[in-house]
């Protein structure tokens, strides 16, 4: 007896926890949103019979939404329009309107249904609101014209696209292919274009003061007619000693600034010897490297800045490469014979008379053997006949030397070819 007693007991006892249990978590199970929709209008044609429209109010009696829903508009061709709505909260009326096109819908009598969705699906058990209207013939100036179509199919991935009405996607990828398109057809060009490319022609003006009578050599002009003989570029490259003198030729702009307004339009590499310039070791370079070397010429923003040491490191940098390419162009020209020459580095360039300015100084070696003094400058006397003046510098390069074995000759070459477009872009000497 007393064990059925007890046994009774705990029966009842582990009901009765069963029961708190079951309560508690009903209780702390939050209560899932419930919709209820209610026509605020019940729906109508707008007078222009174009549109169908709804006023409806959501209303929410359950929990607090967390996720959007959808009220949709359905006939009986489909649905006709979609509008989001965000969670609403307990208690609260939010009121939409929804408005569809009549167009596609049959004339007459017609069901009409609105009803909240998610993701396609009836939203939990918030019941539909259906109304029916009595649709009329549509006007004329209501019925959209039918846009045309124009499928492409697209061969490999199988994709069908609509010329006349792409979507978004659909340009984005015709976009992408007509750039690749045109990457695959310019690519063969671009290849073609650079191993049939040519170097720009050098040239043989002569400078208009290169033409005019010789002077008498005892007065002040004869003698400038002289020394400008002797000037071939813009470096003093004669040896200092005593007393010794040195012509040098800058070609600036009308406001005096180096190279302004002048145009690199050639570069020239060649032997030469006691005879002239040795044809078969001619080179011309590649407009790539002409058009480099003009650009860097006439970089105000480098070659303005006040730290000459910061200058300089910027300009080497920049002139190597291009030194590397000239002398890698005239080294398959150089032979174990022909490498004792020395290299005429030639640079033409081009301006328009009344822009440029041709200006010949004569320096003279201090006592020091160390600094040089300009003593005079002028501008030559010249003769033009078109109103574009052609100039050239011309550099001089040591070929290989007695004690230089032809590796080590070729290892200097691009070194001396840099050094020399250097002083090119930007002289040393004061001038």
């Amino acid at each position: 007896m007393v064990f059925r007693r007890s046994s009774f007991r705990f029966l009842l006892l582990g009901l009765i926890l069963c029961l708190f249990t079951v309560a508690t978590s009903a209780q702390t199970q939050p209560l899932a949103p419930r919709y209820r929709l209610t026509f605020i209008d019940g729906g109508g044609i707008t007078p222009d019979q174009c549109r169908v429209r709804f006023s409806v109010g959501v209303n929410n009696s359950g929990g607090v939404p967390t996720e959007a829903v959808q009220l949709a508009l359905n006939s009986p061709v489909g649905i006709l329009a979609a509008v989001d709505v965000p969670p609403v909260n307990t208690g609260a009326t939010v009121v939409y309107e929804v408005s569809a096109s009549l167009q596609g819908i049959p004339v007459g009598a017609q069901l009409f249904t609105l009803s909240v969705q998610l993701d396609g699906r009836t939203y939990g058990d918030t019941p539909a609101l259906q109304q029916n209207l009595t649709i009329p013939e549509m006007p004329a100036t209501c019925v959209t014209p039918a846009r045309g179509t124009f499928i492409v199919v697209i061969p490999f991935v199988n994709i069908k696209i609509d010329l006349l009405n792409p979507t978004t996607d659909e340009l984005a990828f015709l976009s992408g292919l007509v750039a690749v398109v045109l990457l695959i057809l310019l690519l063969p060009l671009m290849i073609l274009r650079r191993l049939t490319r040519r170097p720009p022609a050098f040239g043989g003006q002569l400078p208009p003061y290169a033409t005019t009578p010789p002077i008498d050599p005892n007065s002040e002009a004869g003698v400038r007619q002289g020394w400008q003989m002797t000037a071939q570029n813009n470096l003093i490259s004669v040896t200092p000693s005593p007393q010794a003198m040195a012509s040098v030729k800058m070609l600036t702009g009308a406001d005096g600034q180096y190279l302004d307004g002048w145009d690199l339009t050639a570069i020239r590499l060649s032997q030469y010897d006691q005879y002239g310039r040795v044809t078969r070791s001619v080179t011309l370079a590649h407009s790539g490297v002409v058009r480099a070397l003009d650009r860097l010429a006439h970089n105000r923003k480098l070659l303005d800045m006040p730290d000459l040491e910061k200058r300089g490191a910027q300009i080497e940098r920049r002139v190597t490469p291009l030194g590397r390419k000239l002398a890698e162009a005239l080294g398959k020209r150089i032979t174990a014979r022909s490498a004792v020459l020395p290299i005429a580095l030639d640079l033409r360039l081009r301006g328009e008379h009344g822009e440029v300015k041709i200006i010949f100084q004569l320096y003279r070696c201090g006592n020091d053997s160390r600094t040089w003094g300009e003593v005079q400058s002028w501008e030559p006397e010249m003769v033009m006949i078109t109103g574009v003046i052609h100039e050239m510098y011309t550099y001089t390069l040591h070929g290989q030397t007695q004690n230089e074995s032809l590796k080590d000759f070729k290892r200097r070459l691009p070194l001396e070819i840099s050094r020399m477009l250097s002083e090119f872009v930007a002289p040393s000497h004061a001038g």
